[in-house]
């Protein structure tokens, strides 16, 4: 248990820095967090950065705002965002105008202010941590326990696992770093505790409750165009990941945004759509105009979180600019087929899919299928049901050469095979998928996937179990265990 209390009052201020001053910021984030720090430190004591907003030409003195700031500098969030957003447009004196540029001269500002928005913006780019979905996650999460501890007015109590250390048993992580600020930045502000074994903290008790209708609707039976449509290796993968997830999707269709990652993918597949189908009918399109037309496409994309619209825009554009300047972008033969739409039967199944590309040669066809996310090994390649499908789908028309995994994110391609046997092999999956949807077996199958799941909140293997009497939720070592409260949510 670790209690910070505020007994003088410069206990709060200390919180803040020890959060934002954390010893694993480099000394590169430290300049940016501190330049955009001490612009909205002025914005919310009522000053504006010292870099002059540069209003709009066709404003005029009545038609500008009496309040507020024109470039909604108001919280760390719009601030960061409107810089970001600037530089992505390469509008750097826009962009200085979030910077603090007290100490500069005031006539040397705007010059000079645009040289280091620009320089910032070189070294965001640069630097690798941002690249890192595991250190974005763990940046997001300082920032939350950060909003979390300055919501407490008095006392802050915080609740973490003993560390696993032999040394050393304090949490592990940023409450760690926190517990030691006590006995130096914070003293006297930071009480720390282990829970003896013997420390019993009361229940809740539950009172009976209705069970929800929701559970029993999921149990009803499938409607008939749930068993009986077409299928894809998408569908077939999603149904043999978890049957259920499968059934609701169709017959719920709960409304769902498109994730970051997909709305990103869409973009990189119409430039390339653009891109081979130019040189398909013989027109020469140049590098930058096939970037320029995907940084227009992924400008659609919804995405709130101007860094990850900025790090994904980066990605993209330098992931096509290798592509289209290697060997990978040349055709296998005769570019044939463009986002080709296709439907067949297989093992007695209606099978629907769509191929980003297909080559042609005088022997066969090469299928080309584009990957924006993590690379795909050889043997994901090999093993890949939605390979196999286009394989049997574009054999009735003439053989099929190779396949190929074309990973946009290291520039590689894996070219991939298929035997008689292992199109078999999938064939029986199909056939398997199929049997077990039209005979409507939809039990859920829990697992690692369903953190992802969009039906977990509703899910029956999620189901409430409430405690009925007080738990011990300390152990013979001290060590915290999950209050007993806790037990009224959802199973993790």
């Amino acid at each position: 248990m670790l209690e910070i209390g505020s007994p003088r009052a410069s206990c709060r201020p200390s919180i803040r820095a020890i959060v934002w001053a954390h010893d694993q910021f480099s000394n590169t984030m430290a300049f940016f967090v501190a330049s955009l720090l001490l612009a909205l430190i002025q914005v919310t004591s009522g000053q504006q950065p010292s870099a002059t907003p540069l209003p709009s030409p066709q404003a005029s003195s009545e038609d500008a705002p009496k309040t507020g700031d024109p470039l909604k500098r108001d919280s760390p969030q719009s601030c960061v965002s409107g810089f970001l957003q600037a530089c992505r447009v390469r509008d750097y004196t826009r962009a200085c105008s979030y910077l603090d540029l007290h100490k500069l001269p005031h006539t040397a500002r705007l010059k000079e202010g645009s040289l280091l928005a620009q320089q910032l913006e070189q070294i965001l780019d640069r630097d690798t941590r941002f690249d890192d979905p595991k250190e974005a996650h763990k940046l997001e999460e300082r920032r939350l326990f950060y909003v979390a501890m300055t919501r407490a007015e008095d006392m802050l109590c915080i609740c973490a696992q003993k560390g696993k250390g032999k040394s050393d048993s304090t949490p592990s992580g940023d409450v760690r770093k926190l517990i030691a600020a006590g006995a130096k930045a914070l003293k006297g502000c930071v009480d720390f505790r282990l829970l003896p074994g013997n420390e019993v903290i009361p229940g809740i008790t539950a009172t009976g409750v209705p069970s929800p209708r929701i559970a029993d609707w999921m149990r009803l039976p499938a409607l008939p165009q749930t068993t009986k449509r077409r299928l894809s290796a998408s569908a077939i993968e999603r149904y043999e990941r978890c049957p259920l997830s499968y059934k609701l999707a169709l017959e719920w269709k709960l409304p769902e945004e498109p994730a970051a990652n997909m709305q990103y993918g869409a973009a990189i597949h119409s430039a390339l759509l653009l891109y081979f189908d130019a040189l398909r009918k013989g027109r020469q399109m140049t590098a930058e105009d096939v970037v320029h037309y995907f940084r227009d496409e992924f400008a659609k994309a919804k995405i709130d979180d101007a860094l990850q619209r900025h790090l994904y825009e980066r990605d993209g554009t330098q992931q096509l600019l290798t592509f289209l300047e290697s060997p990978a972008a040349i055709p296998h033969g005769r570019v044939a087929l463009l986002e080709h739409t296709f439907q067949c039967e297989i093992a007695g199944t209606g099978i629907t899919g769509r191929i980003d590309r297909v080559d042609e040669t005088e022997d066969g066809y090469v299928i080309v299928d584009y990957k924006t996310g993590n690379p795909k090994s050889q043997e994901l390649a090999d093993k890949s049901l939605q390979l196999s499908i286009y394989a049997l789908a574009m054999s009735a028309r003439k053989p099929v050469k190779a396949l190929v995994f074309q990973n946009m994110g290291d520039n590689t391609a894996i070219v991939s095979l298929r035997s008689p046997g292992s199109l078999h092999k999938a064939e029986t999956k199909i056939a398997a998928a199929a049997d077990g949807i039209a005979g409507g077996k939809f039990a859920p199958t829990p697992g690692s996937h369903c953190t992802g799941c969009g039906y977990r909140s509703i899910c029956p293997t999620k189901e409430l179990r409430p405690k009925l009497v007080a738990e011990n939720v300390g152990d013979a070592n001290g060590q915290l265990n999950l209050w007993a409260g806790l037990t009224l949510a959802r199973k993790i």
